[in-house]
């Protein structure tokens, strides 16, 4: 057995109990979008996409993608999901026994497929005495001659952080002298306004985004990897060893859902605002801190010092009050728990006042 492949904590929890909560508040995309406005009409429109060929479905969702976020469509590679594009990043760009730069704390995909295939990994702490932010003297400390990535998230799970720009162009300046590459994971960034993928800002910088944690439709499993054309032989070749080929239906579809992009983000956008403002009262009111994020999809709630036990904490809300959070040990971040931005209104509002209720009690 390969000793190497880690268990994704986070999403067996998060499933487990999904269906048992009365109030679940531990995810970090939006609500499953409604699908029936993007589907085709009568049996012939139906076919027409089922017969759809690959290269024009796929031509077809990367010109809708290089619309709505202003990208260049002969850079872009489309993925099954933004998990694939990541790990695709780390199969055609470092490979087993390369080295690589991974943020800390970081999501399952940015750090467990690399360590899968035997690549050396070097990490940088975002420290919550430092509001989680990414030093980039810190990331060009770490690196060496046979760097060949720097992986991190705009916004960053779980702390909604945003590396401002000067800061991520340091990162790839610091990159391109030692011949890597920075891969940012952009799949919270629609959830705030005055997003732009960080591919724009820097030669040397690949972003990663997708359908599902602002747009709603997580379902088709439809991701996009964009890098300078000159990878994109390399990722293609990646790409087959994974999945030579995305399934139709969702390509067909996810085109659709991405050129109502506009509409989409302003629903997601609206409902963030509300629901941060919201958990900054409920907070407050029971005395917790938390990092207040200015951008992305989740917030860290950091646990009073008798509950150093997070998932303990955790499982006590679950079954005191039905209400499902994310543990912060499952994110590389002990101590604390994560909350959805993007959570029901309703199921947030109960969520949070049983959180403060059990987060007052011993363990």
């Amino acid at each position: 057995m390969n000793d190497a492949l880690v268990p994704f904590a986070l999403e067996r929890w998060l499933r487990a109990h999904q269906a048992e909560a009365r109030f679940p508040i531990g995810g970090s995309g939006a609500p499953s979008g409604d699908l029936r406005p993007f589907l085709p009409h009568d049996n012939e429109e139906w076919a027409r996409a089922w017969a759809t060929h690959p290269d024009r479905a796929t031509a077809d969702a990367k010109a809708a993608v290089a619309e709505a976020y202003g990208l260049d469509a002969r850079e872009l590679l489309l993925t099954q999901g933004a998990s694939e594009a990541d790990f695709l990043a780390a199969l055609a760009l470092v490979g087993p026994g390369g080295h690589l730069v991974v943020e800390q704390p970081a999501y399952h995909a940015l750090l467990e497929p690399a360590r899968a295939l035997g690549c050396r990994v070097t990490r940088v702490k975002r420290l919550p005495e430092e509001g989680f932010t990414l030093d980039p003297a810190r990331v060009a400390k770490a690196l060496r001659p046979d760097t060949r990535l720097i992986v991190l998230a705009r916004p960053q799970n779980p702390t909604g952080h945003v590396v401002p720009e000067p800061a991520l162009r340091d990162i790839a300046d610091a990159a391109a002298r030692v011949g890597a590459w920075v891969l940012v994971d952009e799949v919270f960034a629609d959830a705030t306004p005055g997003a732009r993928p960080a591919r724009l800002l820097h030669e040397r910088i690949l972003t990663v985004n997708s359908t599902t944690k602002c747009l709603g439709f997580g379902a088709l499993h439809i991701g996009w990897l964009a890098a300078p054309e000159e990878l994109q032989e390399t990722l293609d070749r990646a790409k087959a060893v994974v999945t030579v080929n995305n399934p139709i239906l969702d390509v067909v579809l996810a085109a659709r859902v991405v050129r109502q992009r506009a509409a989409l983000v302003h629903m997601t956008q609206t409902t963030r605002a509300r629901n941060a403002a919201l958990v900054e009262a409920s907070l407050a009111k029971a005395g917790l801190a938390w990092n207040k994020p200015q951008h992305g999809t989740t917030c860290v709630v950091r646990l009073p010092e008798a509950w150093h036990d997070d998932v303990a904490f955790a499982q006590r809300l679950l079954e005191r009050e039905g209400t499902l959070v994310a543990p912060g040990s499952f994110a590389e971040l002990p101590g604390w728990v994560r909350l959805g931005l993007l959570s029901r209104t309703e199921a947030l509002e109960g969520g949070l006042e049983a959180l403060g209720r059990v987060a007052a009690l011993s363990p």
